[in-house]
């Protein structure tokens, strides 16, 4: 019988790959943890690079025989399939698993007097025993974490500029809702009296350069699918990200949660912004371009003076080498960058698959805006408000501290 259910559960993890991955008109993804924070936390030590995808997998199906290597990643449909080969072939076949576990119950069977049992020995394998889960109990924990997985990859940018590696996720969530979480029901149904669409977003900072880099502050356009403006965020240098300003050593990764909304219900969005980043560099760098600074100074000040040129000079010198002196060891501010964070959709997995069908039909048919329009429209709206009304119907005490939707 178990072989029965593994042959069927392996199928369907092949046939739901596939399903979801033309759904999204996916071509690879990045593993990602789901977004199960509460709007503004965060990390100052995150888990950078592929390790975090390798840590987010474990996580979802832990117990995993084969896991992917840095190079498989992301994972593609073929690399997906074969995975799910690879740990299907690793477990143990329903009799080499029960003279497995004989043998391991022999090996620690308690040992004393006849008649004694080791009450805690005993208590310690059947935790052990409930903590490892069965070849089905991991294929059902994939099966509910693909979905998950291939609607982030929709729904998720990634931009590296000069070593400043920024991703950003979004996802779908009616208990974001101020109202909601506060406890205000409208009219029975469980949402809110605004009926807009909630959106958590979590931003990963990581840093690959050589020194550090401070976070100083960010800038957001929100749009809806149609181009109305939803939401603006002036970049500046004082307003951080959720109340930080956070310093990012050489290799680390920084992230937060916060959230966002459309007002429209029946249509997905996106947010589009930069980060204001300082990049940090070794004082000497910074004396550097001080003196060269000084000296294209003291250069154009004698070519236009004429006369006391050289006494120019000698004080332009005095004056940088007594900067140089005032200069700490620590690292100081080289450059301000804005950094691009790329697009963020806004968009519910309904919504996210109606948009893909629209783009199908409206290129099929050679009238993409129109067809796409009209498509979505009715294909969407029937959709978000089924998973409104179910989502938002459940409770949560998530809090929305650092909103970026309410300023506009």
């Amino acid at each position: 019988m178990r072989h029965k259910a593994a042959i069927f559960l392996y199928r369907a993890l092949l046939r739901q790959a596939r399903q979801q991955y033309e759904r999204f008109g996916t071509q690879a993804i990045s593993l990602r943890a789901p977004l199960d924070s509460a709007p503004g936390s965060w990390n100052s030590k995150a888990t950078p690079g592929l390790q975090y995808q390798i840590e987010t997998l474990e996580t979802l199906v832990p117990g995993l025989a084969v896991l992917p290597q840095e190079h498989q990643l992301p994972l593609t449909l073929a690399g997906l399939r074969q995975l799910i080969r690879d740990n299907f072939k690793a477990q143990p076949t329903p009799n080499a698993a029960e003279a497995a576990t004989q043998q391991q119950q022999h090996h620690h069977a308690p040992r004393g007097r006849p008649g004694r049992t080791n009450t805690e020995q005993q208590q310690q394998q059947q935790q052990q025993q409930q903590q490892q889960l069965s070849p089905l109990d991991l294929g059902f924990a994939a099966l509910r974490a693909l979905p998950q997985q291939v609607y982030l990859e929709a729904c998720s940018s990634s931009r590296d500029t000069e070593g400043v590696l920024v991703e950003a996720t979004s996802c779908f969530n009616p208990r974001a809702d101020p109202f909601t979480s506060a406890g205000f029901v409208v009219g029975g149904s469980g949402s809110s009296s605004s009926r807009e669409q909630w959106f958590s977003y979590r931003i990963r900072v990581t840093n690959n350069r050589q020194h550090d880099i401070k976070v100083l502050g960010r800038g957001w356009v929100i749009e809806s699918h149609f181009g109305e403006l939803e939401g603006f965020v002036q970049l500046a240098a004082d307003n951080g990200v959720v109340g930080q300003q956070p310093v990012i050593p050489p290799g680390a990764c920084f992230e937060y949660y916060s959230c966002s909304s459309l007002k429209r219900f029946d249509a997905p969005g996106s947010m589009k912004g930069h980060l204001l980043v300082s990049l940090m560099g070794p004082a000497e760098q910074q004396q550097e371009k001080q003196v060269a600074e000084d000296a294209e100074d003291a250069a154009a000040a004698a070519e236009s003076s004429g006369t006391g040129a050289q006494q120019q000079q000698q004080e332009d010198a005095t004056s940088s080498s007594s900067r140089s002196r005032a200069a700490a060891a620590e690292e100081l501010e080289i450059e301000r960058v804005a950094v691009p964070v790329g697009v963020i959709k806004l968009q519910s997995p309904a919504t996210a698959a109606a948009a893909v069908e629209a783009a199908r039909m409206g290129a099929a048919s050679g009238a993409e805006s129109q067809a796409g329009e009209q498509l979505f429209g009715a294909a969407a709206a029937a959709a978000v408000e089924e998973e409104d009304s179910s989502s938002s119907s459940k409770g949560s005490d998530s809090s929305s501290s650092d909103d970026d939707s309410g300023k506009r």
